[in-house]
């Protein structure tokens, strides 16, 4: 509903005169949202408040009334249309509409449901049904079954229930009906569930969830099965098992496209991380090849505003942006935006290309919210396990590789290495003045400027670590020649040699001994390696400091 004091009279009007609940006070917390609450002795209704306000579109609540016709009356009386319906026997039934284009159905039952009541339940039933008997033949299904797999029930009945699974469901759906009868005193309503995956009649595998109510809690001979859609729960899942198995983030957005897709059928799909300005720098799905970097596109647009972006048709794409989709058979297109946090700008998106115009449905669209906090999920545990990964292998203070990190390159090199390798064990010369006089900021500064000194010095692929207090290594692969190390630990010195400014404007000026140590593949331990590089080290400082000594 809209805000406002008129909009809260209509409802008291309709809701509160018209079918006769009464008004409650929301709760304290709740209150500063508006909107209002109605309640009688069986029903409920509670009306948000939405700017801009939009008629409804699927909102279709139904109440069951003891006297229709005056109920109808009081409805006419407030200047509202009633439509009276005979589509299911016995019972007397008519629609009408809220002030806020929710459609009202009313029903008055003529005593107990019958059987043609129950039976149309089944028919219709929102979680399909089907009837099977010992043999997991299907003796009965609901038209329901048409409307979410392509099946008539008519080219069901006869047929195996197994014959409508992928081949991976089938194993898991015979242990599960197997053990069917174990389950009648376990659980409270004496059935059994399992995940499967159900094939469309065009193909295409639907994720399910099958519940099956045994023979014994219902007496009847069959076992009557409820087959519930649960993309978007078996998506959350297996993004679950793969964030806990350590998988790339590519492949856990890869599982989140096929559930949007599942989700949102007749579509292709994009989820996508890290933007740039001007484009992703991590995405999966099958619609990545739209991913133009073309000004004005629609998730520009919505990563810019943090709002979502609906574009009904090609007329509102850009131009080179709207031929793309054309030549890939797409007309519309929908952009959800996702921020790891809600104080934070979006960086991440869902992008749904759509195979025919026009907008989301409300519940496509609450859809695709859903699919929006997993992604923000993944996303924070992305995030989160590459930090946990950066701190276990990376100096807090320098953000170079640790001890541990470069020994284990190390030993990796020692066992299987090609080519000649050599390790250069660094010890800073002059560095406890610095830090003893001068203090620990001052301290911090120097090594975080030789820490980033020797990163510019050295080739792209050298391994730096720090080891600990004032001492670095390096490692260098692919040297060709045995003298280039040389050339390495004189471009160290060098550059260790520079001045460098304190926080508190001080000039240092440091130096360092460097020990030189080959790396022999498959002759030698890494410690040994450490151990010789690190014994030509205490050589340099011995013999005059700022220097390199090469082990023997």
């Amino acid at each position: 509903m809209p805000a406002g004091k008129e909009a809260e009279r209509a409802a008291e009007l309709f809701y509160g005169e018209a079918l006769g609940l009464r008004r409650v006070r929301k709760p304290e917390a709740l209150a500063a949202r508006g909107g209002c609450w109605f309640e009688g002795a069986c029903a409920r209704v509670h009306l948000g408040v939405e700017e801009p306000f939009t008629p409804a579109l699927k909102a279709h609540p139904a109440f069951f009334v003891d006297d229709l016709d005056v109920i109808a009356k009081r409805i006419v009386d407030t200047g509202a249309e009633v439509r009276y319906s005979d589509a299911v026997p016995e019972t007397r039934r008519a629609h009408t509409d809220d002030p806020f284009g929710n459609r009202i159905e009313l029903v008055e039952l003529a005593g107990p449901p019958t059987a043609e009541m129950l039976a149309i339940v089944a028919d219709y039933s929102i979680f399909p049904i089907v009837l099977l008997d010992h043999d997991g033949m299907i003796r009965w299904a609901g038209s329901s079954m048409e409307r979410f797999f392509g099946y008539s029930p008519a080219e069901l009945i006869g047929r195996r229930f197994d014959e409508m699974l992928t081949p991976d469901s089938v194993a898991p759906a015979l242990e599960a009906f197997t053990s069917i009868d174990d389950a009648y005193e376990i659980t409270p309503w004496g059935g059994v569930g399992v995940q499967i995956d159900v094939c469309h009649a065009d193909g295409h595998a639907i994720s399910c969830e099958a519940a099956a109510i045994t023979t014994q809690r219902t007496g009847l001979p069959w076992y009557v099965v409820l087959i519930r859609q649960a993309g978007y729960e078996m998506a959350l899942d297996k993004a679950i098992t793969a964030m806990a198995s350590g998988a790339p983030l590519g492949e856990v957005l890869a599982l989140l496209v096929a559930a949007v897709e599942h989700m949102v059928p007749q579509t292709g799909v994009a989820v996508c991380d890290r933007w740039l300005g001007d484009h992703f720098a991590v995405s999966a799905g099958g619609a990545t090849s739209l991913l133009a970097a073309q000004p004005g596109s629609p998730w520009a647009r919505a990563l810019a505003s943090g709002k979502d972006v609906i574009a009904e048709d090609r007329s509102e794409l850009p131009g080179p942006l709207a031929a793309l989709a054309r030549a890939e058979g797409y007309e519309a297109c929908w952009v959800h935006p996702v921020a790891l946090s809600d104080p934070e700008e979006p960086l991440a998106a869902i992008i749904v290309w759509r195979r025919f115009p026009g907008p989301p449905t409300r519940f496509t669209w609450n859809t695709m919210h859903k699919a929006g906090q997993l992604l923000r999920l993944t996303l924070q545990w992305d995030r989160s396990h590459r930090r946990l990964e950066f701190a276990a292998s990376h100096d807090a203070l320098t953000g170079l590789h640790n001890r541990q990190a470069f020994q284990e390159r190390l030993e990796a090199v020692t066992k299987n290495g090609e080519g000649q390798a050599a390790v250069l064990f660094l010890d800073l010369d002059r560095f406890k003045p610095v830090n003893d006089g001068l203090g620990h900021q001052a301290g911090d500064r120097v090594l975080a400027v030789v820490s980033e000194r020797l990163v510019s010095a050295l080739r792209p692929g050298d391994l730096v670590a720090r080891m600990g207090g004032d001492e670095f290594a390096v490692l260098c692969e692919r040297l060709g020649r045995s003298d280039v190390v040389e050339k390495v630990a004189d471009r160290l010195l060098e550059v260790i040699r520079q001045p460098i400014r304190t926080p508190a404007g001080r000039q240092v000026i440091i130096d360092a001994s460097i020990g030189v140590a080959d790396v022999r593949p498959g002759t030698e331990a890494a410690d040994a390696v450490l151990d010789r590089a690190d014994e030509a080290m205490r050589r340099a400082k011995a013999t005059g400091r700022g220097r390199w000594v090469r082990a023997r």
